[in-house]
């Protein structure tokens, strides 16, 4: 979702469960919604994005400061702190720009989870504690270990950009969206709202730094994501009321369809992308944005389901904001989806 300046921050074995749960933070929420169809799950303020590691533990950001991230084991539904190692490497095991320094915490926002060429596990962090860059960690655990997270290097936001989604390529590089320049965010955040341009998205390569993606000047563009054969992209345009299909070598567009504030997509195992879409106005949704992190708010939303042929769109689910408040991100796992939201204290499984 956002984080605009000013500070307007827009079943498995038991040792496994044991060692996530170590400095267990919460598991089901103490006040469970009424709908009895949907979970709710307490330990993590603002949880804006979600990935799944290994089929049984989340990763979930979270838009308060801290020196990790959260994990959430599925079998033992309990909500921790990943152990993260927040360590100097040496040049040949940096993966992001050699001359950006180790965080000294991080408020992460968009997530992204992929395979190196190497086979490591990627996890991309947007962060915007006192800095704006995109961090690189790697991944490890899995089967009954919890996961880790090994800082791998860093790479600086682009010139006056703030960055709020991420997205892996496969030749070590990144996409990532700038919904609103840094310098004059409100006034960018009142003309955007009026169909301006205010952002863009950028594409940053090893060898050569950051460029600017042709066809990506929008209003507020949010949400990215890599398409499952990696020649083209997805991009959220939240104040134009559009999803775009991108091609990535040229930025070409290939598709669009309206959809009401879009903010995160995920891909699921059926060929659709799931879009998490705010139902509320510009006013509403700045006096969110400026709460506390841990705030619940009741930004009504719904999941929007696009068929990735035809782009047509449909409501998977919709909430007015009673159980979980502008929601941003919905995962698919197996026949539920798990949603965060970009204020809060809490995220929900909608069965």
């Amino acid at each position: 979702m956002h984080r605009i300046a000013l500070r307007l921050s827009l079943g498995f074995g038991l040792a496994a469960s044991l060692a996530l749960s170590a400095n267990t933070l919460a598991a089901p929420c103490s006040d469970p919604p009424a709908d009895n169809d949907v979970d709710a799950f307490c330990g993590v303020d603002a949880p804006e994005d979600i990935v799944l590691f290994d089929d049984q533990f989340l990763l979930l950001s979270s838009m308060a400061p801290a020196k990790h991230l959260f994990g959430f084991s599925l079998a033992s539904e309990t909500v921790a702190a990943v152990e993260t190692s927040l360590d100097p490497v040496v040049a040949a095991e940096n993966w992001g720009d050699t001359d950006c320094s180790v965080p000294t915490q991080i408020l992460s926002h968009g997530l992204d989870l992929s395979r190196r060429a190497s086979g490591q596990w990627q996890l991309l962090v947007v962060n915007h504690e006192g800095r704006e860059s995109i961090e690189f960690f790697e991944v490890t655990g899995g089967g009954e270990a919890a996961p880790r997270l090994q800082w791998r290097g860093c790479v600086m936001a682009a010139e006056n950009a703030q960055f709020n989604d991420v997205a892996g390529l496969a030749d070590g590089g990144f996409i990532a969206t700038d919904p609103i320049t840094a310098s004059m965010q409100l006034p960018r955040m009142l003309l955007g709202s009026v169909g301006m341009d205010t952002g863009r998205a950028y594409r940053w390569r090893p060898q050569s730094g950051y460029s600017a993606i042709p066809h990506t000047d929008g209003a507020y563009p949010n949400g990215i994501t890599l398409s499952a054969d990696g020649q083209s992209f997805y991009l959220n345009l939240y104040l134009d009321g559009e999803v775009r299909e991108h091609d990535l070598e040229t930025g070409e567009v290939l598709k669009r369809v309206a959809v009401s504030k879009p903010d995160n997509s995920t891909l699921s195992d059926s060929g659709t992308l799931l879009v998490a879409s705010h139902d509320a106005s510009l006013f509403a949704l700045l006096r969110a944005i400026v709460s506390e992190a841990g705030e619940r708010n009741r930004i009504a939303f719904e999941i929007v389901e696009l068929d990735l042929q035809s782009f047509e769109p449909s409501v998977r689910y919709r909430s007015e904001g009673e159980e979980l408040g502008g929601g941003t991100v919905a995962l698919p796992v197996g026949n539920d989806l798990y949603i965060g939201a970009f204020k809060g204290d809490r995220f929900i499984r909608v069965r």
